[in-house]
């Protein structure tokens, strides 16, 4: 220790001067060994005796570098732990000397600059947090600021090698501390990096991957790797670094103090310090749209996986962040280069992409550089035009063209959507641009292109609504458009149908998606337009919108095109010329509903169009059409016919409900346009409709009857039911012959003749069902029961009937769900007088007749529906009927001893109702049944 300080003493040190030593110790200093130094620097504990073996050999390292930098490594560690321990500025500064004066060697001799960068760095975390910044800067310096991308990527490297989040988190401080320009510089080094890493092609671009990846094939990294399902290759890693560079540049260009020292920078720099900004700014850019025509390339060579989509968001966000901090001039000059002058389809395609993802960022810094370059922009509507006109080189992909001008299209229809208001002229030369591409498509079949031009012309038309070139448009791409969505839906039958899909198109069922929800979108766009001048093409609007295959893109679940569907239906509804809208789907309807291939969902979305250009179309306009209305209505009726063809019993049994419950709603929101004169009119016509010759299927239409009268009572309630009495007489007259009939079949008799010309079990209970769905909700409104009292007599004898057909299909859900309800509703209308009917029909039909005597041939699911029914009855009229229990009390006695021994599913039925009974009214039944 002393030796060190005494030689440190004497050596003199001047500024300007190289460190000297006396002569007399020169030879002592020569044989001292720089390890003796080192070693007294690793036992020394005093602060001072560290500082002067420190500053001993800084000076040493000037005179004698050859020797001092064999021990790098160890001063390294050394100093390291110096710093951590010591955070004077002193320890800093001659471990710095000590650095700038070995540099030059140790450059010379290290094998390459990233390894000597290396050294340094995989000590970074025996430096005190303090002193980092200021170590890696003095660092960067001394090697060479130019180089200060080596360091970042380095730092990259080591996050990835060791999953320590302080080489990730540290760049971009060091970063900030360098002038702008050099920020720049690095950028520009940095995103150059990536688009060697990413371009396999580059002979010069071996060196510097060598470099780059290193030692990272390492257990970590492939750990890693394989969370974004890449391989264990050099490649796969590359690009994983390559991520890792791109996401640091897009966090970067956004850090808040890069944006502020920017702003800074342009305010206080002259011109040529700006131009030196913008030429860096356009370099980064160019190496952004590079890296992402490499990244295009690989996919097109070796598909796609995770971590190229990944870099490919990262590169757009962080070529957004770029974009907004060109000057206006240098970003017209930028793509104006790329797209009138390059020959490189992918630059151009790669370039739009990113252009396109800019005007897509309504985030308010890049609406205010939108703002202050709009002038420079709408500048670049000529050279995007010129793209629409691409024409196709000897070795470029036909692909690739169509792609460009599908970008292309894409980004005038982004700039119209923010400064149409500025060039309205400009736009339209556009617009008859991309109205002529689009007749190109049509011609030759391109239908991506198609699609895209679609949504692109249909957004400018309706920008420039107020421009003579829409009107002039619209004649020739209105009717192309829609005969462009029914070519598609054509197109996507035959590939559902086809054996071998793939010699149709090379479309995927994703791909016909996303086609027709750009082609229905454009049509949107026009109804909400232009729905003046859109009646011309009603009927083939029609035809696409209720087109069979539309529903098969429903069955789908495509959620996105199932709402610019409903939209637009919504919008016919409400903007066209309603008597022009429904003349067309009522001309529409039977070629429709004929079609072999039509669809439910279609169905029920043209009659929720039909009801809802009725529902908000003004009584006095219909009155005109009201009689071509109601004809159109009894057709729809007949749907299940028209439909279908076979057997009665098919044709019931065929799933039409929802269409029919739709075909009745619009029949309703018909009939509620109407004056009371006109209603009884047409309910009389719709009763001559009901006894028509319809090839022997008269069943269907009663079955679509009673299913109209039961939802109509339950939409619009009393204000039908006074026109009840018109249909009662029909209903009691059909209903007891078609029960009759099947009451002769059950016992064998000689079957009695039935309204009907024929029927089925299955048909018959359809017909049952809704109809007695119908008198509930008859009953249920009847609030005076004037009704249900002159007709109380009838019911109750079709009532008794329909316990008795058991053998008809569906007899639980028959009796359970609409008959027993049904009566039950009866009792509950009638008033006092007629209720001893109810009483009556209860003893002495439904227990007399049904439940007695035992030896008769009904059945115990009979008796078990009665009883359960008697249960419903006293459930609901409780203290109402109890007047008339007394009379229940033989039969149920009776019952009870009849039925004991070979019947216990009765008695228990029979006790479960006395039960009920008992809790009802308090008293003990079975006191009563044991006097019987």
């Amino acid at each position: 220790s002393w030796l060190v300080e005494y030689m440190s003493s004497q050596m003199q040190d001047d500024d300007d001067q190289k460190p000297t030593i006396p002569e007399h110790l020169l030879s002592s200093a020569q044989s001292i060994p720089i390890a003796f130094i080192i070693d007294i620097l690793k036992q020394q504990s005093i602060t001072n005796t560290k500082h002067e073996a420190i500053s001993l050999l800084s000076n040493l390292s000037l005179l004698f570098p050859d020797d001092v930098s064999q021990h790098m490594s160890t001063l390294l560690h050394l100093f390291g732990q110096s710093l951590q321990n010591d955070t004077s500025s002193f320890t800093l500064d001659v471990i710095e000397q000590l650095m700038e004066n070995l540099l030059p060697r140790l450059v010379m001799e290290s094998d390459s600059l990233s390894n000597l960068l290396q050294r340094f760095i995989s000590s970074m975390e025996y430096i005190h947090e303090s002193r980092r910044l200021a170590f890696f800067e003095k660092l960067a310096y001394l090697v060479n600021p130019r180089q200060l991308y080596v360091m970042m990527i380095l730092f990259f490297k080591n996050y990835l090698i060791s999953d320590n989040e302080m080489f990730r988190d540290f760049p971009a401080k060091l970063l900030l501390q360098f002038s702008m320009p050099k920020q720049l510089r690095t950028i520009q080094s940095l995103i150059e990096c990536a688009c060697y890493l990413l371009d396999p092609t580059k002979p010069y671009s071996k060196s510097l991957r060598k470099m780059i990846v290193g030692d990272m094939l390492s257990h970590q990294v492939m750990a890693k790797a394989c969370l974004y399902s890449i391989g264990e290759n050099s490649a796969d890693v590359e690009l994983l670094l390559t991520y890792e560079i791109v996401e640091f540049i897009r966090h970067f260009v956004y850090e808040h103090e890069f944006i502020k020292l920017m702003q800074f920078h342009v305010e206080e720099a002259d011109e040529k310090q700006i131009n030196i900004q913008d030429h860096f700014l356009t370099n980064i850019a160019i190496f952004f749209i590079k890296s992402m025509a490499y990244i295009g390339k690989q996919i097109t060579l070796s598909g796609s996986h995770t971590l190229h989509q990944y870099i490919l968001s990262e590169i757009k966000l962080a070529f957004v962040g770029v974009q907004q901090l060109f000057s206006p001039q240098s970003a017209k000059n930028l793509y104006k280069k790329i797209w009138k002058y390059s020959d490189n389809s992918f630059l151009k395609l790669r370039s739009l992409e990113l252009f396109n993802a800019v005007l897509a960022d309504y985030s308010k810094e890049n609406n205010e550089f939108i703002e202050h370059a709009s002038e420079e922009l709408l500048s670049l509507l000529r050279p995007l035009s010129h793209l629409l006109n691409h024409q196709m080189i000897d070795d470029e992909d036909d692909d690739v063209v169509v792609t460009i001008q599908h970008a292309a299209s894409i980004a005038i229809e982004l700039l119209a959507r923010r400064l149409v208001d500025m060039s309205p002229a400009g736009f339209s030369k556009a617009l008859s641009k991309l109205h002529g591409l689009y007749s190109y498509a049509e011609g030759q079949a391109v239908p991506n292109l198609i699609s895209s031009l679609s949504l692109s012309i249909s957004t400018l038309m309706s920008l420039l609504r107020d421009e003579s070139i829409t009107l002039e448009l619209l004649p020739n791409f209105a009717p192309s458009l829609i005969q462009s969505i029914a070519d598609l839906l054509s197109l996507y039958e035959r590939f559902v149908t086809a054996e071998h899909p793939e010699e149709v198109t090379t479309f995927t069922s994703v791909t016909f998606a996303l086609h027709l929800q750009a082609l229905l979108s454009s049509l949107r766009l026009l109804m909400l337009n232009f729905h003046r001048f859109m009646s011309p093409y009603f009927m083939n609007i029609l035809k696409v919108l209720f087109h069979p295959q539309m529903q098969l893109v429903f069955i789908k679940k495509r959620k996105k095109i199932t709402r610019v569907h409903e939209s637009l239906i919504k919008q016919m509804s409400l903007e066209c010329s309603p008597r022009l809208l429904l003349s067309s789907m009522m001309k529409l309807y039977p070629t429709m509903v004929r079609s072999p291939n039509c669809e439910s969902r279609c169905v029920c979305a043209f009659f929720n169009l039909f009801q809802s250009v009725l529902q908000h179309t003004d009584s006095s306009e219909l009155k005109p059409f009201t009689s071509d209305l109601e004809m159109f209505m009894l057709d729809a009726f007949d749907y299940r016919i028209s439909r279908y063809a076979g057997t009665a019993d098919e044709i019931a049994d065929a799933d039409v409900a929802d269409e029919e419950t739709h075909i009745i709603h619009a029949y309703k929101q018909f009939i509620l346009k109407l004056d009371g004169k006109r209603f009884t009119s047409v309910l009389s016509h719709l009763l001559s409709w009901l006894n028509e010759d319809a090839d022997n299927l008269s069943i269907i239409r009663y079955i679509m009857f009673f299913k109209a009268i039961y939802l109509l009572q339950s939409s619009i309630k009393s204000h039908f039911v006074t026109y009840w009495s018109s249909f009662i007489e029909i209903a009691l007259s059909s209903l007891t012959s078609l029960s009759s009939f099947w009451m002769s079949s059950l016992t064998g008799s000689k079957k009695k003749r039935c309204v009907f010309a024929s029927t089925t079990s299955d048909a018959s209970h359809s017909l049952l069902k809704y109809a007695f769905a119908a008198f509930q909700e008859l009953f249920l409104y009847d609030e005076d029961g004037s009704f249900a009292d002159s007709h109380v007599l009838e019911f109750l004898k079709l009532f008794q009937t329909q316990y008795y057909l058991h053998s008809l299909s569906n007899y639980d859900d028959r009796i359970d769900n609409f008959v027993t309800p049904a009566w039950v509703q009866l009792a509950l209308a009638v008033d006092g007088p007629h209720l001893k009917s109810v009483q009556f029909f209860l003893t002495e039909i439904l227990l007399s007749d049904v439940l007695l005597p035992l030896s008769n041939d009904i059945s115990i699911e009979i008796r078990m529906k009665v009883l359960e029914a008697i249960q419903s009855l006293y459930t609901e009229l409780d203290e109402t009927i109890i007047p008339f229990l007394p009379q229940l009390f033989p039969v149920l006695s009776e019952l009870l001893s009849e039925a004991s021994a070979n019947q216990p599913m009765v008695v228990e039925q029979v006790t479960e109702l006395v039960n009920f009974l008992e809790d009802l009214t308090g008293e003990d039944i079975r006191q009563h049944l044991s006097m019987h």
